[in-house]
């Protein structure tokens, strides 16, 4: 994407400073736009929809690709219609325009997926996880919470500090209690709980 929007920039600034930016506008072209408008926004919907559902990275990228397609096919439209008045110069600058947002597109979804590739925490959820912890009366406090994620997956380590005299059975319900509310918070979470005694000194 990136190498192509290069080609078009190139292209585009050729054509703003040698003048060569006469284009013959055809009713074709106008269907092929909005046409295209209207299949991305359709495709759009159902891919946002199936990345919520299924929580994949992949989908949400293509959902985002084909929501980034709208608006480029938006400013290509203005620009046929400028270029439909005789102001053929508007061609050249949507062509820019496009370029631009292809940029910034593949740069977000590039730097997404390398989180991903990384095992990179999602934002603000060791927040949420230590809000849901800390609802749990038995917990006095939490010592360390590794979060990592993998494709649609999050893995979580909770380590925990309850009262020393607790029992093997209660500590063996508190660990269930509290894997079971996080995974009820958080989908696709896998969690792994240990407790450690209060130190009376």
């Amino acid at each position: 994407l990136l190498i192509t929007c290069v080609w078009i920039i190139y292209e585009a600034i050729e054509r703003i400073f040698h003048g060569n930016y006469f284009i013959q506008v055809t009713y074709w072209s106008y269907i092929v736009v909005i046409s295209s408008i209207c299949i991305d926004i359709w495709r759009s919907r159902a891919l946002k929809k199936a990345a919520i559902k299924y929580n994949s990275q992949a989908l949400e990228a293509d959902a985002l690709h084909f929501s980034t397609d709208i608006w480029s096919s938006a400013v290509v439209l203005l620009g046929l219609i400028c270029s439909n008045f005789g102001f053929y110069l508007a061609d050249a600058i949507a062509a820019l325009c496009v370029a631009v947002i292809v940029i910034f597109v593949s740069y977000k979804l590039g730097k997404k997926s390398i989180d991903v590739l990384l095992d990179k925490a999602p934002d603000g959820i060791i927040e949420k996880i230590n809000g849901i912890i800390f609802n749990i009366p038995q917990v006095i406090s939490v010592y360390s919470i590794k979060v990592r994620q993998s494709g649609a997956d999050i893995f979580i380590e909770v380590v925990a500090e309850v009262e020393p005299d607790m029992s093997f059975q209660t500590s063996h319900d508190l660990i269930h209690l509290i894997e079971e509310t996080i995974k009820l918070k958080i989908d696709r979470a896998y969690v792994t709980v240990h407790l450690e005694p209060k130190n009376k000194y």
